[in-house]
């Protein structure tokens, strides 16, 4: 198999895994970046996190469904797009002031995205 079929079949296992995983969950309509709604899904952010068209199952991490409109102004000469980024990649880099450690977790898991999955996420939460 190539890897462009590998690449197509891991990515089919990961939403298969993400829908079952959301099962009886509100699942979020397609947006202009679908792609992104679908890793906002499959990678567990859903779970957790209140989207642009979802809503968490177990809300433990700060509301993201409105990120545009806060994100730019969270860390002075930080843009929007960075200040996501980071809370991806590094969570504990900046802790929000919106996360109540006395939730259902005290930490946001390591994802280990790729940087095109990021910006996939990113751009679907500056979208919202």
């Amino acid at each position: 198999m190539s890897r462009l079929g590998i690449a197509a079949a891991v990515t089919a296992i990961a939403a298969a895994a993400g829908s079952v995983a959301t099962w009886g969950t509100e699942r979020a309509t397609p947006t202009s970046n679908s792609a992104g709604s679908d890793l906002f899904m499959s990678k567990g952010c859903a779970g957790c996190h209140n989207g642009p068209q979802s809503t968490a199952r177990v809300p433990a991490g700060p509301s993201l469904a409105s990120a545009a409109d806060w994100a730019g102004e969270r860390r002075r000469g930080v843009s929007a797009h960075a200040y996501l980024e980071e809370s991806m990649v590094a969570p504990s880099a900046f802790i929000s002031p919106d996360f109540s450690p006395n939730g259902p977790t005290t930490v946001m898991p390591t994802l280990n995205l790729t940087t095109a999955e990021i910006d996939l996420l990113v751009d679907f939460l500056l979208a919202g």
